[in-house]
């Protein structure tokens, strides 16, 4: 019997499904750390991940770890985690720490538990059948059949293309009955102009970054003007382990007016924690974080990232980057920025082994929100500030 060529062929290239009891899509901080607990309980896990780095945010710039006196709550894997990096340095726990180290202690922790974490698998489509999802293939070609799939991404892929109902952003206040949802008027805080700032130039046009005042909702309306996304930037002040800040590619000084604006304002009070708040991790290194109203936060720019396609996602990340990129810079040579800001903030520097060496280590945008699935979001549990009872 003669078999087809066409047939003979496709019958070779054919890649059968690659059996695991645990598929995590997404080597965040959570995906890396579910697969780690899974694969501790005899389960074989496939960690897919579409970039080429594990940890998330963990390993991209956030090594200032948000646990001011929380230390006695924090236990489990977390706490082994920095259990890990304080052994790194030589003391019991490391709450702080380099994001070259976090990556390092997670890759390590996942090979001793024997996670099997796949780079540059971007999901493709998944199959589905009565309702759950039975197989998931990626760009590259790879099959993946599992009993349990977990979402672990921070744009939450796996579960929109699962069909899994979702929200972005705030829900209005009536949709739950809960009186703290919602748009939420401006408090004062450390992240809010600390002096009056003109909006527009005198000919009307708005600055940059600022949006009209109608295209805001009401107080408490749903709104999907979610809170800003920016990077966790690790700078060096150490000299034999810098590099001098460059002029980025594309430079343009008009995007930052609204920064100029704000330093006239200040006057003689303007001050570096004023544009970036500088944590100190060790190795005499930086966890550079947004500081106040003007940062290393990119207003409005994040509002179309969670359902974007990726070479749109691709673009918003480098707006992203180079605003980054294009503020250090400012902040160091414009002159419009008083000369004691300019001298703090010449005094850090990218390291000469930096990823990325025109800004520091870079490997995660800091996403701080998301597409969340509907059951999350309606069964969580909330407290009303009208009343003491808790409700869901």
């Amino acid at each position: 019997m003669r078999v087809p060529l066409v047939f003979l062929l496709a019958a070779f290239c054919t890649q059968a499904a690659r059996k695991f009891d645990v598929a995590i899509y997404g080597a965040t901080a959570g995906g890396t750390i579910a697969a780690i607990a899974a694969a501790e309980r005899g389960m074989l896990v496939a960690l897919l991940e579409p970039g080429r780095h594990v940890g998330g945010m963990l390993s991209g710039g956030l090594g200032r770890t948000d646990m001011d006196r929380q230390e006695n709550v924090i236990g489990g894997f977390a706490r082994e985690f920095f259990e890990r990096a304080g052994k790194h340095y030589g003391e019991a726990v490391s709450w702080r720490f380099e994001p070259s180290v976090a990556e390092r202690i997670l890759n390590d922790w996942l090979k001793q538990t024997g996670v099997e974490v796949m780079f540059n698998h971007r999901l493709a489509s998944v199959t589905k059948r009565a309702g759950r999802i039975v197989g998931l293939r990626t760009t590259s070609g790879e099959e993946i059949d599992a009993s349990i799939y977990i979402d672990a991404s921070y744009e939450g892929d796996l579960m929109k293309i699962a069909g899994v109902s979702y929200a972005i952003g705030r829900d209005s206040r009536l949709l739950y009955d809960e009186s703290l949802a919602g748009r939420q008027d401006f408090l004062p805080g450390s992240h809010q102009f600390r002096a009056a700032v003109p909006a527009s130039v005198p000919d009307g046009k708005l600055l940059p970054y600022i949006q009209p005042q109608e295209t805001i909702e009401p107080t408490g309306s749903g709104s999907r003007k979610f809170q800003s996304y920016c990077f966790r930037i690790c700078l060096t002040r150490n000299a034999a382990n810098r590099l001098p800040l460059p002029r980025p590619e594309g430079y343009d000084p008009a995007r930052f007016e609204l920064a100029r604006a704000y330093l006239k304002a200040l006057g003689d009070g303007a001050r570096l924690a004023d544009f970036m708040g500088i944590s100190l991790l060790p190795n005499d290194k930086t966890d550079i974080n947004s500081g106040g109203a003007v940062s290393t936060n990119l207003p409005g720019a994040s509002w179309e990232y969670p359902e974007a396609s990726q070479d749109r996602r691709q673009e918003i990340w480098r707006e992203h980057l180079t605003w980054a990129q294009g503020l250090l810079y400012f902040l160091v040579n414009d002159p419009a920025v008083p000369a004691h800001i300019r001298l703090e903030m010449n005094q850090w520097a990218p390291k000469t082994s930096s990823r990325i060496r025109a800004i520091g280590r870079i490997s995660s945008i800091f996403a701080r929100a998301g597409a969340c699935s509907v059951s999350m979001c309606s069964h969580s549990t909330t407290f009303r500030n009208t009343a003491t009872k808790r409700t869901r």
